[in-house]
């Protein structure tokens, strides 16, 4: 499912004058003309991953157990985890 948020860009006069401008020779709106600069830019960037540390992985190993092991509860909703930790 994608997902969008907007975003408010305050810019100098000139900056917008100069992009409205560039926008207007693609006939596009200034918005849009931004918005496509933006994912020119990262275009060929790949997205960013990182090393867990040992301590993460050791939990995340020892969860992956427990769930394959069949001793963690499943809940169906936040009211029966709440009973099961009052």
């Amino acid at each position: 499912m994608a997902t969008t948020i907007q975003v408010k860009l305050t810019l100098p006069k000139k900056i917008k004058d100069y992009y409205d401008s560039k926008a207007a020779e693609f006939d596009m709106q200034t918005s849009t003309f931004i918005k496509y600069l933006l994912i020119k830019n990262i275009e060929d960037e790949s997205i960013p991953t990182y090393q867990a540390s040992k301590y993460t992985e050791k939990y995340i190993t020892n969860g992956l157990q427990e769930y394959k092991t069949g001793k963690l509860k499943k809940f169906t909703s936040h009211k029966d985890f709440i009973k099961t930790v009052s």
